[in-house]
């Protein structure tokens, strides 16, 4: 009887949607942004600029990271493909790597590497 009671309620829940694939997601779109571009890709350090990330899965609620730091998206979103945000003098005050993805209700997207001269 156990057995049968156990039996039903596993088949109850994957049934009802109970358990689902990992990165599977919820939100607009149900995946994860897909970034393709950075628009630049490089710019001297201490200065200020826009970048603009093109890509797909992204929202107007998007948020570009830079390195580990939140930046708030100018524009942008799933009918233009790309969002936006302006890049302070502070923020690439050093020459090196900066790591840049976008988070979304869905997720986090790939990353790509900006090149701080």
């Amino acid at each position: 009887m156990k057995f049968l009671l156990v039996l039903l309620l596993t088949a109850a829940l994957i049934g009802c949607g109970g358990y689902s694939a990992p990165g599977g997601g919820g939100g607009a779109g149900g995946s994860a942004p897909n970034i393709t571009a950075l628009n630049p890709s490089s710019q001297t350090h201490g200065s200020a600029f826009t970048l603009t990330v093109d890509g797909t899965g992204l929202t107007t609620s998007s948020v570009i990271y830079w390195g580990t730091t939140p930046v708030a998206t100018n524009s942008g979103g799933y009918l233009s493909g790309n969002v936006s945000a302006n890049i302070t003098s502070g923020m690439d005050a050093s020459a090196g790597t900066v790591s840049v993805y976008v988070h979304s209700s869905s997720g986090n997207s790939n990353s790509l590497s900006f090149t701080v001269n």
